[in-house]
């Protein structure tokens, strides 16, 4: 019983020093890519570290493995982040301007606006495991993101109460910011997502004959 209780307890501390070590990791390369360019690729070392753990491959080095994947990743990364982050911009001001007028116009503007920018979380939820999941190109990696989205409504809810619930932990807890503010955000929609992905797998080989996800999907 207390072998039992002591290792569980190890196991326990293992993962929070695994998941402190790559936040402060995601935060360093980060920083190093100037932030506006570090950040994608830094998120996208984070996010196939993740998929590494999940997948069973534990015992992997990681910082060799982050350091490794960002700058294997780091042009493509960019790429398939920064259409997201100009959108994301763009929706900002939308909201904005939307907010400051008045009428039924603004009304009809502001709820055009949220299911655009529901559409566009969908997208931000799904498009890095799918990049990691399969060779595409980034607008058909949008594509596919946003579908899978569609079809797992449950996951998809539950991302969204993921991302609302880590972020409010971390404002009333600030000292976990540091080593826990991404890594566990990133761990659990990466465990849904790879969910999502595998029942969206599962649906496509149940049809007589499933198309292949090429570039040109």
């Amino acid at each position: 019983m207390n072998n039992g209780l002591m290792m569980r307890i190890y196991q326990v501390c293992e993962w929070v020093m695994k998941l402190s070590i790559l936040n402060l990791l995601w935060i360093l390369f980060s920083v190093l890519g100037l932030g506006v360019f570090g950040l994608a690729p830094a998120s996208i070392a984070a996010c196939s570290i993740i998929q590494f753990w999940l997948n069973g491959k534990t015992e992997i080095r990681i910082f060799k493995t982050f350091k490794g994947l960002y700058f294997q990743k780091f042009v493509q990364a960019n790429k398939l982040a920064w259409p997201l982050f100009l959108l994301g911009a763009i929706l900002y001001v939308d909201f904005h301007i939307a907010a400051a007028l008045d009428g039924w116009g603004a009304f009809i503007l502001f709820i055009l606006l949220i299911q655009v920018a529901i559409c566009y979380c969908f997208v931000c939820f799904y498009v890095f495991p799918v990049y990691l999941q399969y060779d595409l190109k980034s607008w058909t990696c949008y594509k596919i993101a946003f579908l899978i989205a569609m079809v797992n409504p449950l996951n998809t809810m539950f991302m969204f109460i993921n991302l609302i619930a880590i972020p409010i932990v971390m404002i009333v807890i600030p000292g976990l910011i540091p080593f826990f503010s991404f890594s566990v955000l990133a761990y659990v929609m990466m465990w849904l997502a790879q969910r999502s992905v595998a029942q969206f797998e599962q649906k496509r080989k149940t049809n007589v004959s499933p198309e292949p996800l090429v570039a040109d999907y």
